[in-house]
């Protein structure tokens, strides 16, 4: 109850400064008058400067707009690089300068230059005086002479009728009904949990909205990495690691240390990677040595997620359809509903994507064939056949695209072929080795366990005689092979 206290008066309190006693609340004068200076770029102050491209198409609501470029040649670049970020010609280089009038069509949105070095010109006349007087075909940027003068909407993007229901839902009403219920009794038992859960979730998405897509907060760009920065945060997460360090239960504790790779350790072992993984991509981190630690966490969690699901099937034998939905839900209700809140594609948290397509090859191989999977000869040639078609997957020209286009037409959403080539292909292989580690750990710990059960049975035999040598060996060789 106080986390969720503590946020509503946090965010109440920056809402308050921002909309009552903040004299430039959408950063229009920061953006000209704040600031600094990084790597070439300039950085103003509480706010990050967006580079747009073809995503302006949904700045303009599809409608047809103007964008006007005035001035020297320099400008005339300026225009050319726009063209660029508007189309897929990124890579193609610069035209030489022509001294004339320019125009592209893309889309919705039409691009002009008009060559005016001495900014006299009659047709920059007209589209000043169109953009000061806001007519319907006033430009909604224009710039002129060498961008020194940009005039540009700078208020947060409208958040459509899907974003108003969930935030609405998740955010106020379950909150207000989870309080109500404190006082009235609204629900029962067994529903009271459920609520208060999902309100709990609800603020922290609405937080995370209010944080990324307003101006409560202050934005930032991200910059490039720097080691000191890099071990700043590390440095701080352990000592908040340290500091939430708490005593284990003692028959917990003699549970995790007789077990290999327990759920304590490994959820322990996946949020610190997380964590690591999330510093990586914060700070834009371009070094090698950083890069082949990401890779030996990512591959990590990866082996631990196929481990870990392997030995709950192989013990549990839960199949069924209930298993299955709560593992998707689990991995995918956050991400899911970013997507939709933030106005994202579910490919933008690509952690999520990974391991729930990780789980849908896992439970498959498993699922197949599962009254044979006490047959360790048969379960591993299962995961190797199941490793093997992946490999060919990866590499078949073709298949994954048609794949992808079935996933599309069932979600309407946003699936890119690459996310295959860089994410899954990376570590196509350290799945199914977790799979084929987790068959052989469960039989060598029954092995363990009848040889103990069998010396514990030896010696707590007081009332037999001391069997000899030749029968001792007998009876330990008995063990082993059994």
């Amino acid at each position: 109850m106080f986390s969720e206290l503590f946020i509503v008066t946090t965010v109440a309190v920056l809402a308050l400064q921002h909309y009552i006693f903040d004299n430039d609340p959408y950063k229009c004068q920061s953006l000209i008058q704040t600031g600094h200076w990084l790597a070439g770029e300039w950085r103003p102050s509480g706010c990050g400067a967006v580079q747009y491209g073809r995503s302006l198409q949904t700045c303009t609501r599809h409608r047809k707009r103007n964008i006007v470029f005035a001035g020297d040649l320099q400008l005339e670049g300026t225009y050319y690089h726009f063209v660029q970020r508007m189309t897929t010609s990124k890579n193609k280089p610069v035209p030489a300068p022509r001294e004339r009038d320019l125009h592209h069509e893309s889309g919705s949105v039409s691009l002009a230059f008009l060559y005016d070095p001495h900014l006299n010109g009659s047709l920059l006349m007209n589209a000043a005086e169109a953009f000061r007087d806001q007519t319907p075909e006033s430009p909604m940027l224009l710039t002129i002479g060498a961008a020194n003068t940009a005039s540009e909407s700078a208020s947060p993007e409208e958040p459509n009728w899907i974003q108003l229901v969930t935030l609405a839902a998740l955010g106020l009403l379950l909150p207000v009904l989870a309080i109500l219920d404190t006082r009235m009794n609204l629900f029962s038992s067994v529903v009271r949990p459920i609520v208060g859960a999902v309100a709990s979730f609800g603020i922290a998405v609405l937080l995370i909205y209010i944080a990324d897509r307003s101006h409560v907060f202050h934005h930032v760009r991200k910059d490039a990495f720097r080691y000191e920065n890099g071990g700043m945060l590390f440095l701080v997460s352990l000592v908040l690691g340290i500091a939430t360090v708490r005593r284990s239960q003692t028959g917990k504790l003699q549970y995790v240390n007789n077990n290999f790779l327990p759920r304590e350790h490994s959820g322990e072992w996946k949020g610190w990677m997380q964590l690591v993984i999330i510093f990586y991509h914060y700070g834009q981190v371009a070094a090698l040595p950083v890069w082949h630690f990401l890779r030996i966490c990512v591959s990590s969690y990866l082996f631990l997620t196929g481990f870990g699901h392997t030995v709950f099937f192989l013990q549990k034998k839960d199949y069924s359809l209930r298993r299955f939905i709560n593992i998707m839900v689990r991995l995918n209700l956050l991400a899911v509903t970013l997507a939709y809140t933030m106005r994202t594609s579910w490919v933008t948290y690509y952690y999520i994507p990974l391991c729930t397509i990780w789980f849908l090859i896992l439970y498959g191989t498993l699922a197949v064939g599962r009254r044979h999977n006490s047959n360790t000869l048969f379960l591993l040639s299962k995961i190797l056949i199941a490793a093997l078609l992946m490999n060919k997957m990866l590499h078949t020209d073709g298949l994954r695209e048609a794949l992808l286009a079935f996933f599309v037409t069932m979600t309407k959403g946003y699936f890119p072929v690459s996310f295959f080539d860089k994410r899954v292909n990376n570590d196509r292989y350290i799945v199914f080795i977790g799979m084929a580690v987790a068959p052989l750990y469960l039989w060598l710990t029954d092995l363990i366990k009848t040889q103990s059960s069998s010396n514990n049975s030896l010696l707590t035999t007081s009332d037999e005689k001391i069997p000899s040598t030749r029968q001792h060996f007998k009876i330990d060789r008995f063990t082993l092979q059994h």
